[in-house]
């Protein structure tokens, strides 16, 4: 069930999708603080492995050191070199590729080649700027600011709900990164609604438009989120059910679609778990990438070894179908931002977006309307029932 009943107002403008000014706020109030998806706790399993990504103009190096993981700026301290350029490798130091500097994982210099040279030398200067790293079931993530909440503080119960999730045998499927000519909030407002489905992807799920009664929508000051009954479409439940049944998993018939603001979207069914991360990289210009894992299940048979496979093959091309069906969209939305003075109009199924945007309003000082705080309208939510915080009108009215 949606919570509103009608049209709801946008909250940000056309110019809040390309201004370079209104972007750097966004940088030092949302995504500095935030903690940010890199890669698999897979990808750094050894001692020596490194890897490589950058986020908002800064390279970011993570390694693992005898078992415990350290993120730095990319950069050494002497010629401001990269340290490493491979996006992953196994060293036995963090060793600059350009003259040799090596860091201990406090960041301070541990030997400089010629050290003599650099008399009377500036330790503290000499240091690698270091950065806060922590895990969460599969998924290692960086926080870019020194102080703030912790990873758990930041996830919420997602947090032991991601954790637990890795319990039951998963079979990493898929990863991808693209980038998009448009301004984040594009493709990130794309995910959190479905009224979008029948027109772009219709041909490609092979299910009816989810109706408002099999959808309950969840909204915080801190996330949104979709619950979608499976067994509104029986064909598709049923499949699951047996599939699950065939790998030894959990049978629960739901679908979970979270949204953590500003950035990080985790979903969420029997059958597969999917993470995602977009990155403002400009004004008008992002990034994304996905992490895709699919049942093992711990029930062993002839059947599940070919089945396995089989699915995780399904899932990584049906999402990369459905992934360039979106991003074809997103080009023309930032045209048309560029191009209008008109405002926007949301509708009720589209009230998650409302509700992010109200949280970009709010965090990054956008004048609104509003008379409430978002933490009031929340409360508002939960203390009316689903479909009474507004009043109803048809689609006759509306016209």
């Amino acid at each position: 069930m949606f919570i509103h009943k009608n049209q709801l107002e946008y909250q940000l403008r056309p110019e809040h999708y390309q201004s370079p000014d209104f972007y750097q706020v966004e940088l030092e109030r949302m995504f500095l603080p935030a903690w940010h998806l890199v890669c698999r706790k897979a990808d750094l399993a050894n001692h020596g492995d490194f890897y490589t990504t950058e986020m908002f103009d800064r390279p970011i190096i993570i390694r693992n050191d005898n078992g415990e993981l350290h993120a730095f700026l990319n950069v050494c301290s002497h010629r401001h070199c990269k340290i490493r350029s491979e996006e992953r490798g196994n060293a036995p130091s963090l060793k600059c590729q350009y003259h040799g500097w090596e860091y201990k994982m406090t960041g301070f210099t541990a030997t400089i080649p010629d050290a003599r040279c650099f008399r009377p030398f500036d330790r503290e200067n000499a240091r690698i700027q270091k950065f806060r790293v922590d895990t969460c079931g599969d998924s290692v993530f960086v926080c870019l600011q020194e102080e703030g909440p912790s990873l758990q503080e930041f996830m919420g119960d997602m947090y032991f709900t991601w954790q637990a999730l890795f319990d039951i045998p998963r079979r990493h499927n898929w990863h991808w990164k693209t980038d998009f000519e448009c301004n984040w909030k594009v493709p990130l407002e794309n995910t959190v609604e479905t009224y979008h489905v029948p027109c772009v992807h219709g041909n490609s799920l092979g299910i009816e438009y989810p109706g408002e009664e099999a959808q309950e929508h969840v909204m915080t000051p801190k996330f949104t989120e979709l619950i979608y009954d499976v067994w509104e479409e029986p064909k598709l439940a049923r499949l699951q059910q047996r599939a699950v049944k065939r790998l030894g998993g959990m049978d629960t018939g739901k679908y979970i679609h979270r949204h953590i603001h500003p950035h990080l979207v985790f979903t969420i069914n029997d059958m597969i778990l999917h993470a995602q991360i977009y990155l403002p990289t400009g004004p008008t210009t992002a990034r994304t990438e996905i992490w895709n894992w699919t049942l093992e299940g711990s029930r062993k048979s002839v059947l599940g070894s070919i089945l396995r496979p089989a699915l995780a093959w399904y899932f990584r091309r049906a999402n990369e179908r459905i992934q360039m069906q979106d991003k074809v969209m997103f080009g023309p939305c930032q045209e048309g931002l560029t191009a209008t003075t008109y405002k926007g109009c949301l509708g009720n199924r589209e009230e998650r977006i409302y509700l992010f945007q109200r949280y970009v309003a709010e965090t990054c000082g956008v004048s609104t309307t509003k008379t409430m705080s978002l933490q009031e309208e929340c409360d508002h939510f939960t203390e009316n029932p689903p479909n009474a915080v507004e009043e109803e009108i048809t689609e006759e009215s509306a016209t």
